[in-house]
């Protein structure tokens, strides 16, 4: 059996007061990748923004550990600067790190993963195009790159001697818009740099398509094909209240005959809770667990209050802020509506 461990958006940032968290869970998935992975595919976002210094010296440590026991496959996604990721590409490792800025192909672990990094328009708007003519062109040169990688795969799959046969698995890996795509704040996604399709996404012509971008894990099947959002592994933000997860692929050979056999499973991540807890219409924060369950969690109280009501308002935020602070709570945030 070969296991695929697949995870996006981690948004590494020193600066976010998320980054304890980060690396918290970070290292969490290292151990796992480590014990069980004989592939790890990092869908794109794994910086939040340009890296500094402290960033990136951890994202090397973090990526170097993991390539100890597997190759590492990494994706650029669209929070990712130019040429950052590259630079954990030359990292030296005991197995091998592969960084894609530009769409391209390899294999691993006797695996087919196709690679496309976040699709960008910017470069169409050199030649004068914009508006509907700039988004038709660059939908269909995303569809050329997708069969592209489609007959790529299919002429190394059958003279690579590291995979099992012709018919070895294919992995999209991508960090895209996907339409339909939902939020973690259940808002359906309208616009964006440039939408794809699951038709589109099939002309690859893969077995499994792994994706980043959005935080909520979701998926859709499309004939044969299963496309997933890994989704963050950790909630980067107040709304995202959905199970925090990351994808396993495991594909195996039973019998000659019977050819490749897959199975997709998410596995939770111990990712801190962040809780939103809003007023009633008489003013009272409406609590829907048991106050134990707020320890070690952080909470954002949310109230809107006429101006004559402020001082009240504000003074039952506070008493809950307090009382959420003695039941464990590690953080508390007020945001009032006046």
């Amino acid at each position: 059996m070969t296991t695929i461990l697949c995870t996006s958006d981690l948004h590494i940032s020193a600066t976010s007061p998320r980054w304890a968290e980060c690396q918290r869970v970070l290292g969490w998935f290292a151990d796992l990748a480590v014990r069980e992975a004989d592939l790890v595919i990092i869908a794109g976002d794994l910086y939040d923004r340009a890296s500094t210094p402290t960033e990136r010296s951890f994202a090397a440590q973090w990526v170097t550990r993991i390539a100890s026991a597997c190759p590492v496959v990494i994706v650029r996604g669209n929070h990712d600067a130019s040429r950052d990721l590259a630079i954990l590409g030359a990292l030296e490792a005991e197995h091998a790190i592969h960084v894609f800025e530009e769409p391209g192909v390899l294999v691993e672990a006797g695996i087919v993963v196709q690679c496309l990094p976040w699709p960008r328009t910017a470069e169409l708007d050199a030649r004068g195009l914009a508006g509907q003519a700039l988004d038709e062109v660059a939908r269909e040169a995303l569809r050329d790159v997708l069969r592209g990688l489609a007959n790529e795969a299919t002429v190394i799959a059958a003279n690579e001697a590291a995979v099992w046969n012709a018919d070895a698995p294919i992995i999209l890996a991508t960090h895209a818009l996907i339409t339909g795509a939902v939020t973690s704040h259940g808002q359906p996604l309208v616009g964006g740099e440039l939408a794809v399709g699951l038709a589109d996404l099939a002309l690859a012509r893969a077995d499994v398509v792994v994706a980043g971008h959005i935080h909520k894990p979701q998926s859709w099947t499309y004939g044969d094909v299963e496309t997933l959002y890994c989704g963050s592994p950790f909630r980067t933000s107040f709304g995202e209240h959905e199970e925090k997860s990351v994808v396993q692929l495991d594909f195996t050979v039973p019998d000659p005959e019977l050819g490749v056999v897959s199975r997709v499973k998410r596995v939770p991540t111990p990712a801190q809770r962040m809780i939103d807890l809003t007023t009633d219409d008489a003013g009272v924060f409406v609590v829907p667990c048991s106050m134990r369950d707020f320890a070690g969690s952080q909470v954002r109280l949310r109230y809107s209050t006429s101006a004559e009501r402020r001082e009240a308002a504000m003074a039952t935020a506070r008493a809950m802020r307090d009382e959420l602070v003695k039941w464990g709570a590690e953080r508390v945030v007020v945001e009032p509506e006046v």
